[in-house]
């Protein structure tokens, strides 16, 4: 029965045991849910209070900021209210001066400030001609008219001069003693044309002795074939159509131009077949044969004398 008994109580004794050292495990647990708690609520309270002090700096800022904004309202709301002050005192200044001249007063008032604004540019007036003597105006005038004589040596020279005709081998177009003008530059541009009636420097050709230089019309051109014959004129076969001249003027050539073959020549490369326009008195490459471009000197470009028969050629 003892044995019993002793066995019970050990048994006892141990379920004592076990239940204490639960009941520590517990509350140690517990304890330790408690700091776990505190920390968390701690650490809670430090960022609602960091939380607070961002919200506190972001509203000093933004008071910091509005105060500047109403600072500078308030300077600019001055500066514009003495503006309209000043032009208001001003414009008063001017109305009373204007009041008291138009009443006859003769003094100014003594405060009265008058102040000129430009708002356009100053019109600089042009010098006049300042008068250099009578030496520099005879030396102006000089210069302008060797300037003017210059130009007209060079288009005389260059460009256009005035040529007269001898003889009667251009009739019935030109006639003895008209005066022409004729060009010098377009034949360095355009070759001369069929039917053009151009001077030539027939000088030192055989058959040629005088030292004027021949008024003739073309008639055939580089390359192609001129035949003459039965009296009239026929370019590579075609019989050439001549409305320059009078009527039933036949076109011949003599036994010279024929034992030379210019009576059925084909011209080379820069050669002109020229023939005067009075078939019977004309000498021409009927007997000069052809010319080359290098002896033209111009083209006839017109008629000014007689005056009653002036026009273009």
């Amino acid at each position: 029965m003892s044995d019993i008994s002793g066995e019970i109580s050990e048994g006892t004794y141990a379920d004592e045991t076990a239940a204490k050292d639960a009941a520590v495990q517990s509350e140690e647990v517990k304890s330790e849910e408690v700091l776990t708690e505190e920390i968390l609520s701690e650490d809670v309270q430090s960022e609602d209070v960091q939380s607070e002090e961002v919200l506190s700096e972001d509203v000093l800022t933004e008071e910091v900021l509005s105060e500047d904004v109403l600072t500078e309202d308030v300077l600019t709301e001055d500066v514009l209210t003495e503006d309209v002050l000043t032009e208001e005192v001003l414009t008063e200044e001017v109305l009373s001066a204007d009041s008291e001249i138009a009443e006859g007063q003769s003094e100014l008032p003594s405060k009265l400030v008058v102040r000129r604004v430009r708002t356009s540019p100053v019109e600089v007036m042009p010098r006049g001609p300042r008068d250099r003597g009578l030496l520099y105006s005879l030396l102006d005038t000089a210069r302008f008219i060797s300037l003017g004589l210059v130009i007209g040596i060079l288009l005389v020279v260059f460009v256009v001069q005035r040529n007269d005709v001898y003889g009667p081998s251009m009739e019935p177009n030109l006639h003895e003693k008209d005066a022409v003008f004729v060009e010098m530059i377009s034949k360095y541009f355009i070759a001369p044309e069929r039917g053009n009636i151009m001077t030539v420097n027939a000088t030192g050709i055989p058959g040629y002795s005088k030292p004027e230089k021949i008024i003739k019309r073309v008639i055939g051109l580089p390359g192609e074939t001129v035949t003459i014959k039965d009296g009239c004129v026929y370019i590579n076969g075609v019989l050439l159509d001549e409305p320059y001249l009078a009527d039933n003027v036949p076109t011949y050539i003599n036994d010279s131009g024929v034992a030379n073959g210019y009576d059925n020549i084909t011209l080379g490369e820069n050669e002109y077949y020229f023939m005067g326009d009075n078939r019977g008195a004309s000498l021409d490459s009927r007997v000069l044969g052809p010319i080359p471009i290098s002896r033209i000197k111009a083209h006839v470009i017109a008629k000014i004398y007689p005056f009653d028969d002036i026009g273009l050629l």
